[in-house]
């Protein structure tokens, strides 16, 4: 449906492109848009899960802490650790919708200063002295709009969700790294980890990505390459230091997730109880993105 002409150009009239540019400028941004190729994928000669795999290094015993653990990518990690005999603590907003999970669940909202407060002291009295050796930042949330609001009485709706979104996927992260550093593993194995996405490499300042609604992702998109570039430096800095502790980022493509669905995500415009909005062009990205996840790969693939 995204794919079809005349959809993709009412989605790059409906980013603004029009009112930004001008008609003629519109006019050659279309025109390009109808001449690029279409897009190929490949799959490289290394990739996960392997078909057997076995650790390097025996996980026994270590202890992991996964932020939005609840369910979906941290849930099927947490799994996949507590398989290898790794002690797995979680997170989750409001642990009592779980109360049957399978490792012991935190408090912690990471877009909420005193929450993440909170959450460090807890830690640190749960493991009474014991070194966390895994850590992986997975808390998130999807966030769905345009790159510009949709009218002017939206504006202070739009920044507001906009900073709750930054607070989400990148300072959060940044906030709960901070402070669960010092509890961290100086032995030789210790590792540090943050969720992204391959949107990342994907989104942004192409017109082919544009007019199949990629201005609906721009906000997500910033918050994860500020994460993306978060990371980077961090391993960087702890390596030139002579920390122990590695870095890494996972870059999961599409997994069938509650990531779309209902008030799970960030929206940019207000969206009705189900998570479904009046605006044609936002309800399209959804209906489509939605219709992918129930064909996406599960969890544990990437778990």
């Amino acid at each position: 449906m995204l794919a079809q002409r005349g959809t993709r150009r009412e989605l790059l009239k409906a980013g603004g492109l029009l009112a930004a540019v001008g008609a003629s400028g519109a006019t050659r941004a279309l025109a390009q848009v109808e001449a690029a190729p279409p897009l190929q994928t490949a799959v490289t000669p290394k990739y996960f899960p392997l078909g057997e795999f076995a650790p390097e290094v025996s996980l026994a015993g270590k202890v992991a802490v996964i932020t939005g653990a609840s369910r979906g990518l941290g849930l099927a990690t947490g799994l996949a650790l507590q398989a290898e005999g790794v002690t797995v603590i979680g997170t989750s907003r409001v642990p009592a919708y779980y109360p049957r999970h399978p490792f012991p669940m935190l408090t912690l909202d990471v877009a909420d200063l005193a929450s993440v407060e909170a959450f460090a002291s807890e830690l640190a009295g749960t493991l009474n002295g014991q070194p966390i050796d895994i850590l992986i930042n997975n808390a998130g949330r999807g966030v769905f709009g345009t790159a510009v609001p949709v009218a002017t009485s939206l504006v202070p709706y739009m920044e507001s969700q906009t900073q709750l979104a930054m607070e989400t996927l990148y300072i959060g992260q940044m906030r709960v790294t901070n402070r669960l550093l010092p509890m961290m593993s100086q032995s030789s194995y210790s590792r540090l980890l943050y969720t992204v996405s391959t949107i990342d490499y994907s989104v942004g300042g192409s017109e082919a990505g544009e007019a199949a609604g990629g201005s609906f992702f721009s906000t997500y998109v910033a918050g994860k390459r500020a994460l993306l570039t978060y990371a980077n430096n961090l391993r960087g800095f702890l390596r030139v230091s002579g920390s122990p502790i590695k870095v890494s980022t996972i870059n999961p493509t599409l997994m069938k997730t509650g990531f779309s669905s209902g008030h799970n995500p960030i929206y940019l415009e207000p969206v009705d109880p189900q998570g479904n909005s009046q605006n044609p062009y936002l309800q399209a990205v959804l209906d489509g993105f939605r219709a992918l996840m129930d064909v996406a790969l599960p969890a544990s693939f990437v778990g």
